[in-house]
């Protein structure tokens, strides 16, 4: 005989449940087999076993448990329209709905499957809400007038709004007459059923549920939709149901330990939260109410699994769906008809043929052929192919690329082999040609499975997180296009991209574990009814917790409100219950956020935090914030009053400081232009990651036809063109040039786009501005370089350069323009197309430390340029005899006059030796003397954001000023 329930606050909804159930069936003189538990999920069912079997330490049979959605199915079966259905798959949705438009009002056939299939995704979504809110083709009629009406709209603006209700009565009815229905028509039929059986009507009770009785237990429920509020309504003046609601969330504020961790990403919440698994995997057999990772976004699942769960060594279940399109195969194939979509004839664009090589799964391929592997490095893989075709790239820039070409050039690189040459043909056949052929939905899902055939056979894509899952999901997912009523549709490949993408959205692939063992890994909604020890949540984000709102704009908010359907504030408090649910029970909790850029702390925490200061618990108006831009802080809760000594906690890594162990050698023979001094000068890590680590910055302005670099590009290009005419002569001006620029000008852009027609509007816009500036710089210089002779157009420059201790060191540079004036004074011209013009700012300097430095100098460019020019002219150091000027193009019209254009480095009275032997030589000694000193550290400098913003190594390896 059990002893009376002894409740607590401690006690866990589930432990209360079982021994109510229990005590309960000793009441009644019954099997806990005659119980029927509901509750909102299925991940309670396991729990719920467990403590039952705790409690009755003997073999029992158990109540019969169900989910809310089995048991509004199997209401819903009892209703005479609602006998021997089956649940649909969503392409055979998707087809009948089509069918349904086109037999209904002609819309659907208007722009045939392929203009349809976009809205009848969202049709199924809609339809699926106006069930489970019960919202009846009747009630459309009236609302949808109404809401245009509240809008402003008149009813010739409905649009697709008018054959709403028809459509959806034409649905309804479809369903039935062929044996299928949705979630939304399993809940309508379900609330029909509860109605009817309230009311005493025909309908016969499900086996297990008994007037009077109560032997129905609902558990844990909050929000109902209006179809829930129908059948938990109507049961209830059966008097067959028993609620159990759960109590009400602590107050956040004083939680015993809660802490709040901000990181500039998902990577580095995970790093630091690798800190609190600690021994874990040395504890044992973890119990499932022990541990749990929460993750508001389904697609951190992988990095989690990656580098925290998997690292770790700790046993682990997952409960929570994953969505196909999150997948790396379907990622690759998404990228796949990105370069489809894209693609011109036989080209393609040059971006989107780089993303589909550089995924993982294509880099770790190998050759197919036995053979060929036989002869081939057992590590070696595409991912050589790869960089020699990012290489490529990088030389020729080009915005289109057709496959063709990077065969034939890589056939002639010795570096690369024949066996890789062959093995780049078959795939640049399966990824790049066979899709583009395809014309209907069969066609296309065919050729995709030879893209996932052709990673199977051959490339390392096991290595990876739940690879075999995912791969199984997607063949069978594109087989059901294959084999599936759709499959005869005619697509575009635009139209196939689109169904393939938001099909994929909605396919969520179900992991099969051990529910009651080890570290649980859920999703938010997963954790209703359930009680852990120690909770982690990541992306606690705006966008994430509470989700981004999903507009379907068939359902705007002012026919939501007419139709009485949850709108933005339910989703946010059910978000909001559910988290404060989470938390409050839990002994530890971790919630983990970003900041920086677009990324801002949910307003959840930001309600906690307004919490604690009400509470006195922290400071008013204080926020999780960075530590003077290195490192990051925590906030943690305290029970007691003021502010705890212990309420800020140093956390993550601070920014990487790298030491020149090891670098020596290399630098002693490193050629140093005046780029990388001034990187060195604004951040010395940049310039350590850049020119000693050697990592690449990734191609600027790749595939962009007229991004700035390609701008700046054509710039220089053609102002050598009209400049070329006069090399090693008199700069001589015929006045209107204008008929010289043009020809330049079309020249250039006929070698850089050939034919390329789809290039023509953005180009004729290039020529029409190029041509107004540059025409204007050529009225500007016609005074100006009278009488100047031509030494040089973007000519390489190299020469020696001593520095004080002895050492010398190679400076060199590429000069826009080298001429020599009337008066025999030498200057160097420098073009710039963009806005960021760096000139030395300082007159003389006493400090020559970098800090210094960066602030006097600013930029070394045009002073190493006439160093360099004085050692190939043989100047002898005559600086009297040399200038410089940077001219910036940018901006320049009718009214700009020379001083707007050109900059110069020594202006009218300056003495060009004192700047130069007391300023810019001591100071270029003393910043590469500082790059040599073996004692110094390339350490980050986040003084300026700018360039932080800018530097690709900010966040992946310094992350000093994110």
């Amino acid at each position: 005989m059990m002893q009376g329930l002894k409740t607590s606050k401690a006690m866990t909804l589930i432990r209360r449940l079982a021994w109510d159930l229990v005590l309960r069936a000793e009441e009644e003189g019954v099997g806990l087999s005659a119980f029927t538990v509901v509750f909102p999920g299925k991940r309670p069912a396991f729990y719920l076993r467990r403590e039952l079997g705790r409690l009755l330490k003997r073999p029992f049979v158990p109540p019969q448990i169900l989910d809310i959605e089995r048991f509004m199915t199997a209401l819903a079966a009892t209703a005479p329209t609602g006998v021997g259905r089956r649940e649909a798959s969503l392409v055979e949705l998707l087809y009948l709905l089509f069918r349904t438009a086109v037999h209904t009002d002609g819309r659907g056939s208007a722009g045939g499957f392929e203009s349809f299939s976009p809205w009848g995704i969202r049709l199924i979504k809609a339809f699926d809400e106006f069930g489970a809110g019960l919202v009846s083709p009747e009630e459309l009629d009236r609302a949808v007038p109404l809401a245009l009406a509240d809008a402003g709209l008149s009813g010739e603006a409905c649009g697709l709004w008018r054959g709403f209700p028809n459509l959806y009565r034409a649905w309804i009815e479809r369903l039935a007459a062929d044996g299928l229905w949705t979630r939304g028509e399993r809940y309508r039929l379900a609330a029909e059923t509860a109605r009817a059986l309230a009311s005493g009507g025909s309908y016969p009770f499900p086996s297990w549920m008994e007037p009077g009785r109560r032997r129905v237990w609902l558990v844990g429920f909050s929000m109902l939709t209006k179809a829930e509020e129908e059948v938990f309504s109507s049961l209830s003046r059966l008097d067959c149901i028993r609620e159990v609601a759960e109590g009400p969330e602590d107050d956040l504020s004083s939680h015993p330990s809660l802490t709040l961790h901000m990181q500039p990403d998902l990577h580095s919440q995970i790093f630091e939260a690798r800190g609190l698994f600690t021994g874990l995997s040395d504890q044992g057999a973890i119990g499932p109410d022990e541990e749990a990772i929460v993750l508001p976004d389904q697609s951190a699942l992988i990095p989690v699994l990656e580098w925290l769960v998997s690292a770790r060594g700790v046993p682990f279940n997952i409960s929570m769906g994953y969505p196909l399109a999150h997948t790396p195969p379907a990622r690759l194939l998404c990228l796949v008809l990105d370069a489809q979509t894209g693609r011109r004839s036989d080209a393609f664009h040059v971006q989107e043929y780089l993303d589909v090589l550089r995924h993982p799964y294509v880099k770790g391929l190998r050759p197919l052929d036995a053979r060929d592997r036989e002869d081939l490095p057992a590590e070696e893989c595409f991912r050589k192919i790869v960089h020699r075709i990012e290489a490529w790239v990088a030389e020729k820039r080009p915005i289109f690329v057709r496959c063709g070409d990077v065969l034939k050039d890589l056939e002639d690189d010795e570096g690369v082999g024949g066996v890789w040459v062959r093995f780049l043909s078959e795939v640049h056949r399966r990824l790049f040609l066979d899709p583009g052929e395809a014309a209907d939905v069969r066609g296309f899902a065919a050729a995709l499975i030879s893209i996932l055939d052709l990673i199977v056979d051959s490339s390392t894509w096991q290595s990876h997180s739940m690879a075999g899952e995912f791969m199984s999901a997607l063949y069978e997912f594109l087989d059901t296009l294959i084999q599936g009523p759709i499959a005869a549709e005619p697509l575009t490949a635009n139209g196939f991209r689109f169904l393939f993408r938001h099909l994929a959205r909605e396919i969520h692939i179900p992991f099969v574990g051990m529910p009651l063992d080890g570290l649980q890994v859920l999703g938010l909604m997963e954790t209703r009814c359930l009680d852990f020890k120690k909770v982690l949540v990541f992306d606690v984000n705006e966008g994430i917790l509470p989700p981004e709102e999903d507009i379907n704009p068939l359902l705007p908010p002012g026919l939501r409100r007419r139709l009485g359907l949850p709108g933005r504030k339910e989703t946010v408090d059910l978000s909001r219950r559910y988290l404060q649910r989470l938390l409050s029970r839990a002994q530890e909790a971790h919630l983990f956020f970003s900041e920086g850029g677009e990324r801002v702390k949910s307003r959840f925490i930001e309600e906690i935090l307004w919490e604690k200061e009400k509470a006195g618990l922290i400071p008013v108006g204080y926020d999780v914030r960075h530590d003077d831009g290195v490192g990051y802080r925590s906030v943690c809760s305290s029970g007691g009053a003021g502010l705890p000594s212990g309420l800020f906690e140093q956390c993550g890594a601070a920014a990487v400081s790298m030491p020149k162990d090891g670098v020596a050698s290399l630098l002693s023979s490193f050629i140093f232009s005046s780029t990388s001094i001034d990187t060195y000068l604004f951040c010395p890590f940049r310039f350590y990651a850049a020119y000693c680590l050697g990592l690449r910055q990734g191609i600027a302005d790749v595939g962009r036809a007229l991004g700035p670099d390609a701008v700046g590009r054509l710039i220089h290009r053609v102002l050598k063109e009209v400049y070329g005419r006069w090399l090693d002569k008199e700069m001589v001006f015929s006045g209107d040039e204008s008929a010289v620029l043009a020809e330049r000008l079309d020249c250039v852009l006929r070698e850089e786009f050939g034919g390329n027609e789809w290039l023509n509007a953005a180009v004729d816009l290039f020529r029409e501005a190029a041509f107004y500036r540059l025409g204007h710089l050529l009225r500007l210089e016609q005074d100006w370089v009278k009488g100047h002779i031509l030494l040089g157009l973007e000519r390489p420059f190299e020469a020696g350069f001593d520095l004080d201790d002895g050492v010398q060191v190679r400076l060199k540079g590429i000069v826009d323009r080298v001429e020599r004036d009337r008066g025999s004074v030498l200057w160097v011209i420098d073009y710039k197309t963009g806005g960021d013009i760096k000139m030395p700012k300082g007159r003389y300097a006493t400090d020559f430390s970098r800090e210094a430095l960066k602030a006097t100098i600013g930029s070394f460019q045009l002073p190493i340029y006439l160093i360099l020019c004085d050692r190939i002219f043989d100047l002898k150091g005559r600086w009297d005899r040399m200038n410089a000027a940077i001219y910036e193009l940018k901006g320049i019209g009718a009214s700009t006059r020379p001083d707007d254009v050109r900059k110069v480095l020594f202006g009218t009275g300056d003495d060009h030796e004192s700047l130069m032997d007391s300023l810019y030589l001591p100071a270029l000694k003393s910043i590469v003397s500082e790059i040599l000193d073996p004692e110094t550290s390339f350490e980050p400098d986040p003084s300026d954001p700018a360039q932080c913003r800018s530097c690709p190594y900010s966040t992946g390896l310094c992350r000093a000023a994110v």
